[in-house]
């Protein structure tokens, strides 16, 4: 079996003691205390999250790469673009799906700096650019820690975790990740995408869709960039054999009414309308509502 590695930081002790009879009584004697803190190694991997990346020509779209902490410690690491394609900022995919939503990723400034990341995490991350002229571009992205990079083996005294040393790794705790990826020449056409999921509830806590049950819909809409939509609308027709669930309509979490009123819902029984107005991507919608199978 093999062991988990000593975390860097971590203080090592060791006690020496002698034994003996001294004149009918057990002696012990003990050593002085030899202590020592375990250094932190520094270093660090970038690998592309995508095999064959598109971006659209004239549209802001993001690059999935992945920055693995492969050394022993609790580190950062500081990321920048260096010739290439420019990255307009870089960001942090938290829902790990390869899109940005500022709703739910956490964008960071160019020559950004990671928060601190445990010994052996992969952060999935995004670079965010747009392509200008139709074909294959590139894009440069540099890592290093930032706590110390450099020549391998190289001790920063005092700088590791734990007030122990820090050395840079065989990788020189810095790498760098050439990505070639292709600017699709239809810069016109709206980049969106509808993704429904559904989930059954049954009149007995199950999940049969059986007489009675209830269907709760979720629409994600995610609009990629690109020009502004004008008047865009989310619309579903209520399902055949099934009854729209009165006030469960849900836009981003928040409420709307089923009557054509004053608010961006509407639900006449057989379909839902609900307007978005004018869209300006990168973006997420979410459409919720329910029905009950009859």
């Amino acid at each position: 079996m093999t062991s988990a590695a000593t975390p860097a930081g971590s203080t090592i002790v060791n006690t020496a003691f002698a034994t003996m009879d001294g004149e009918g009584r057990d002696v012990r004697i003990a050593s002085n205390a030899a202590a020592l803190t375990v250094a932190e190694i520094l270093d660090v991997k970038l690998a592309l999250a995508a095999t064959e990346p598109h971006v659209p020509r004239g549209q802001l779209a993001a690059v999935p790469f992945t920055l693995a902490n492969t050394g022993n410690g609790h580190e950062a690491f500081a990321i920048k673009s260096e010739g290439g394609v420019a990255v307009q900022t870089f960001a942090i995919d938290r829902d790990g799906d390869g899109r940005f939503d500022p709703a739910v990723d956490l964008p960071l400034r160019a020559d950004a700096v990671t928060p601190p990341m445990d010994a052996g995490a992969t952060a999935k991350l995004l670079a965010l650019v747009q392509g200008d002229t139709a074909g294959p571009a590139d894009l440069i992205v540099q890592a290093h820690a930032q706590t110390a990079s450099g020549q391998p083996g190289s001790v920063h005294v005092g700088e590791g975790d734990g007030g122990g040393d820090a050395i840079v790794g065989p990788g020189t705790a810095s790498d760098t990740l050439r990505v070639t990826f292709t600017v699709d020449d239809d810069a016109t056409a709206p980049n969106v995408t509808l993704t429904k999921t559904q989930q059954v509830t049954a009149p007995d806590g199950g999940t049969a869709p059986v007489k009675g049950a209830t269907v709760a819909y979720s629409i994600e809409a995610r609009f990629e960039g690109g020009a502004p939509l004008r008047d865009a609308h989310l619309t579903d027709p209520v399902p055949a054999g099934t009854r729209f669930v009165p006030g469960s309509l849900l836009l981003d979490g928040q409420a709307l009414t089923d009557a054509a009123d004053g608010d961006a819902g509407r639900c006449d029984g057989a379909s839902i309308d609900v307007s978005l107005g004018d869209v300006a991507g990168p973006t997420t919608h979410t459409l919720r509502f329910q029905v009950t199978i009859q």
